[in-house]
């Protein structure tokens, strides 16, 4: 019973902190320059 009561509380601790996070996206906006040389355009 001791086991299963630790259990709940680790779920109860953890859980705001990987819900936190998946709220991150990620910003792509920017300036970009293209590198021909390491670019792959699939030819070949």
């Amino acid at each position: 019973m001791r086991c299963i009561g630790l259990l709940i509380l680790f779920a109860l601790l953890l859980g705001p902190v990987t819900l936190g996070s998946q709220q991150q996206n990620t910003d792509f906006s920017g300036e970009w320059t293209i590198n021909r040389e390491k670019s792959d355009f699939g030819h070949r």
